[in-house]
C-alpha cells in the first residue's frame, strides 16, 4: 500500500478508489521520493539540516541558517504554503494575505497548472491535509516550479513549506 493511507479525504483502503485517484496517489509519491532526493543531495553538498537556526528574512526573500548567531547558509526561497496542527490544513501561499506577495508570486503558476489538469487541490486555497498530505502537495508544487529542493520550518501550531531555488555558502573570510 502506498505511503498514503487516508489522501485528501479518500480512505484508500476502505473503497474502490477511481483509477484515476490511484494515478495521482501513486504520482504524489514519487514526488515525495523526488524530494527526498534533492533534499539530501542538499544536505550533503550545503549541510542542510544540520544548522542551530533558521530564520527568514520576508523583505528579502532570504532563507538564513546559522550556527553560533553566524549565518552558515542562505537561500532564496519561494513560500509554498503553511500547514495548521490546529484546524489539520493547508493553505497555499498565494492564498496566506500575511505573506509578502513577492514570496508567493510563483505560487500561483499553481493554479493555472490545477485548471488546466482538473486538479482541484492545487486550485483551493485551503484544504483539510494531514502533515503528509502537506508535504505531498509541496513536493507536487516544487516539480511544477522548478525548485531545488523543500524545507519545512515548524511555527507555533504547524509549520511552513519554502521551496528553495538558490543556495549560498558563507564566505569564511578569518
Amino acid at each position: 500500500m502506498s505511503l498514503f493511507k487516508n489522501i485528501f479525504g479518500k480512505k484508500v483502503a476502505d473503497q474502490i478508489t477511481p483509477k484515476r485517484d490511484r494515478e495521482y496517489n501513486e504520482y504524489l509519491v514519487e514526488r515525495v521520493k523526488e524530494v527526498e532526493e534533492l533534499n539530501s543531495n542538499l544536505s550533503q553538498q550545503y549541510g542542510l539540516g544540520s544548522y542551530e537556526r533558521w530564520d527568514i528574512d520576508q523583505e528579502v526573500g532570504d532563507l538564513l541558517f546559522s550556527n553560533a548567531g553566524e549565518v552558515q547558509l542562505s537561500c532564496k526561497v519561494v513560500i509554498l504554503g503553511s500547514y495548521s496542527s490546529v484546524s489539520e490544513t493547508w493553505m497555499w501561499g498565494w492564498a496566506n494575505p500575511s505573506l509578502l506577495d513577492h514570496l508567493t508570486k510563483d505560487t500561483e503558476r499553481l493554479i493555472e497548472y490545477g485548471e488546466q489538469h482538473n486538479i482541484s487541490d492545487l486550485t483551493e486555497p485551503k484544504t483539510e491535509a494531514t502533515e503528509d498530505e502537506a508535504w505531498a502537495l509541496s513536493a507536487f508544487a516544487c516539480r511544477i516550479l522548478g525548485g531545488r529542493g523543500l524545507y519545512r520550518g515548524p511555527t507555533g501550531n504547524g509549520f511552513i513549506i519554502m521551496m528553495i531555488t538558490e543556495l549560498t555558502k558563507a564566505n569564511k573570510t578569518r
